[in-house]
């Protein structure tokens, strides 16, 4: 139990300082407490967090919350762009995301 804590005490003191979004991209941190980061973020629609979750979608580990949270916050532009990416996953996620909004004019974009 003690080594628990002495491993556990330093790991939450560090996540203290930082905000969700440098805990998004903080390498230090675990693929899971990186994606706990990313939920917290989930519903915010600020400019500098969609402009996080953008560069999220680059990282596999918080790829699909990364997506949601732009499909959420209502992000469309930035998941057009990700269509752009060289990631078949990343644009396969926003294209499931783009889909969801099920907007005709969205198709063409879909599309291609």
């Amino acid at each position: 139990m003690k080594t628990l804590i002495f491993f556990l005490v330093p790991a939450l003191a560090i996540c203290a300082d930082q905000t969700p979004v440098q805990r998004l991209f903080d390498a230090k941190l675990t693929a899971s407490q990186r994606a706990t980061a990313c939920f917290e973020l989930r519903g915010n629609s600020e400019p500098d967090v969609v402009s996080a979750m953008g560069k999220a979608l680059e990282d596999p580990a918080v790829l699909s919350c990364a997506a949601d949270n732009l499909r959420i916050a209502g992000a469309i532009d930035t998941l057009k762009q990700a269509l752009s990416n060289q990631d078949g996953q990343v644009r396969a996620a926003a294209v499931r995301q783009l889909g969801t909004f099920q907007k005709p004019e969205l198709l063409e974009v879909i599309s291609q």
